[in-house]
């Protein structure tokens, strides 16, 4: 993510997640503590995005600046 944002701050940041809610909040956290989003949406995978991901899979989405 550092590649392509500095900050996060005035963002929203996504993720979805594959079975593995607990996973997903820990990673959401270190996210928030480095690059202070504004708003972060975390929800669950759907089918199909899921099968490629495979069990504990994650997919974050953000804009770069």
């Amino acid at each position: 993510m550092g590649e392509y944002s500095k900050s996060l701050e005035g963002k929203t940041i996504a993720m979805s997640h594959s079975n593995c809610e607990e996973k997903a909040r820990k990673v959401l956290a270190s996210i928030r503590e480095k690059y202070n989003p504004d708003e972060e949406i975390l929800v669950e995978m759907g089918p199909l995005i899921a099968t490629h991901a495979g069990e504990g899979g994650l997919v974050i989405s953000f804009l770069e600046d």
